[in-house]
């Protein structure tokens, strides 16, 4: 399973996003998955106004 937080402006986490399914299908998928559900969580934080720290 892959999951990532979703921060408002504030920083605090609003939401998350997973992949879940059958361990036996999805373990090598999560490499593959993994990097997109992180993209579209940056993605739906900064249109929420989040600045992730430098």
């Amino acid at each position: 399973m892959t999951v990532t937080a979703v921060f408002d402006h504030t920083g605090l986490p609003v939401a998350c996003i997973s992949v879940a399914g059958v361990a036996e299908r999805m373990e090598p998928l999560v490499p593959t998955y993994g990097p997109v559900v992180a993209q579209v969580c940056r993605e739906l934080s900064a249109d929420l106004g989040y600045l992730p720290p430098v």
